[in-house]
């Protein structure tokens, strides 16, 4: 039923031809080689997995699960493996660990793991306030429930873990896209980084991507209006800052559309534009005082100043562009 409806909308040429991104095809390739390691932690421990330990210390294994075996578990591994009872071989504690050796740095799906999927799609989106979503998701109905998860370490270490890898994907994208579809004060800082910097292959790209995502930039919150990276060496200059400290609560476009953290994307125009329609009505408005007036001025201007690095031919930037060159000209007067 999907072929016929996706047929139905598209030619089978138009499926067939279809540019797949990069990323999915690396995540194809890389599932597709790790899935025997998969399949064999999945395997029942009954009937061919059953005493598989001593099967594989004796020669007895099926072949394909022996040459896994042999490939990925270190020669220190299987010295400890030879040192043990025929009886310790049995225990889901030997075993455990050596399937954990097994399937080490693979992708696969548990239950924790598709909480982890779940915080950093959270993460990925335009939502504010993702507290209140995972707290939601998560069944933490109090306060209290609340503050006991993010205290304890280990749940603030994934915590951080989803956000270092939202932000080293985000920088990734970026470097592969060299810029493009990028507003924003962070993004002229990445692109002098690019002039600076020769990067000739993918994996070089993931380096510094990664580099930058732990070393150089400190946290990371989703607006409508695009991403806060708070970089360490500048977070005393973020415009929700209050005695030299970023309060991101304190988030808005008024704040955040002309802070040094700034990085929007094509995806944040529309809401923008939508955020500042009102604005522009009072920019227009010869009846609303000239103090308000100003702060609509600043949040226009750096709209206008995003869609257009964003999109040069975007239609709004006619009506943008007239009603602050009005506004600078009634002040001149």
């Amino acid at each position: 039923n999907e072929l016929e409806r996706l047929l139905s909308k598209h030619s089978e040429d138009h499926w067939g031809n279809l540019s797949v991104d990069i990323h999915l095809l690396e995540t194809w390739q890389k599932v597709r080689a790790e899935w025997p390691r998969i399949e064999l932690f999945f395997h029942n421990t009954s009937g061919d997995k059953k005493d598989w330990l001593i099967k594989y210390l004796e020669g007895n294994l099926l072949p394909a699960w022996t040459s896994l075996l042999d490939t990925y578990l270190s020669n220190k591994t299987k010295e400890w493996l030879r040192s043990l009872a025929k009886n310790d071989l049995k225990s889901l504690r030997v075993g455990r660990t050596v399937i954990d050796e097994l399937i080490d740095n693979t992708i696969y799906p548990t239950p924790h793991s598709f909480r982890h999927m779940w915080a950093e799609a959270v993460y990925r989106r335009f939502d504010g306030d993702v507290g209140w979503l995972i707290r939601s998701q998560f069944k933490h109905i109090s306060r209290t429930m609340w503050l006991a998860y993010i205290r304890d370490k280990d749940n603030r270490r994934g915590n951080q873990l989803v956000k270092s890898q939202v932000i080293s994907s985000l920088v990734y994208n970026y470097l592969r896209r060299n810029g493009e579809g990028y507003a924003g004060q962070v993004n002229t800082r990445l692109r002098r980084l690019l002039r600076s910097t020769s990067v000739l292959s993918h994996s070089e790209q993931e380096e510094l991507a990664e580099e930058l995502a732990f070393v150089e930039i400190e946290n990371i919150k989703a607006n409508p209006w695009g991403y806060c990276l708070l970089m360490r060496r500048t977070r005393s200059k973020a415009k929700c800052a209050e005695m030299n400290e970023p309060i991101p609560h304190n988030a808005s476009p008024d704040l955040c559309l002309g802070c040094i953290h700034n990085l929007m994307q094509t995806e944040n125009v529309e809401w923008s534009l939508f955020h500042a329609s009102s604005h522009l009505d009072a920019l227009k408005n010869p009846a609303v005082p000239a103090i308000f007036k100003s702060s609509s001025y600043e949040l226009v201007k750096n709209v206008t100043r995003h869609v257009r690095t964003l999109d040069a031919d975007h239609e709004a930037l006619h009506e943008l562009d007239t009603v602050l060159a009005n506004y600078k000209a009634s002040r001149a007067a």
